[in-house]
């Protein structure tokens, strides 16, 4: 079995979290909120980096079957719009928003692509 090289990796931690929507970035979408966070340990050089995604849903957007749609969806948008383009090994934070599973598939990706080229702007 050959081993396959993960592209994008995941926030699990709590406090991985707390850090990136308090010291990052964000940016408001139709469909979801976009916080970005370039600061992480400078035990590794950067080129080593794979950018990091976390999602959250809150109860706010519906119940849970509303709530798995709208995160299985984020990461979907996530690991084509990470692994196609040359975005910032940075760590990410989407949150869902009400309308986002009511809206296109493609509206949303192109509302990320735009969201992390204002957040470069924004950070660097």
């Amino acid at each position: 079995m050959s081993k396959v090289k993960k592209l994008v990796g995941r926030l699990k931690k709590r406090s991985e979290f707390i850090n990136v929507t308090a010291n990052g970035k964000k940016w408001v979408t139709h469909g979801f909120i976009l916080v970005a966070n370039s600061q992480r340990e400078k035990s590794k050089p950067d080129l080593e980096y794979l950018p990091r995604v976390g999602f959250t849903a809150t109860k706010k957007i519906g119940n849970s079957v509303v709530r798995n749609k709208a995160k299985r969806i984020l990461r979907a948008i996530s690991q084509e719009v990470l692994t196609s383009s040359n975005t910032p090994a940075w760590d990410y934070v989407i949150i869902a928003r009400k309308t986002l599973t009511t809206s296109n598939y493609e509206d949303l990706k192109k509302d990320f692509r735009w969201a992390i080229k204002k957040l470069e702007a924004k950070i660097v």
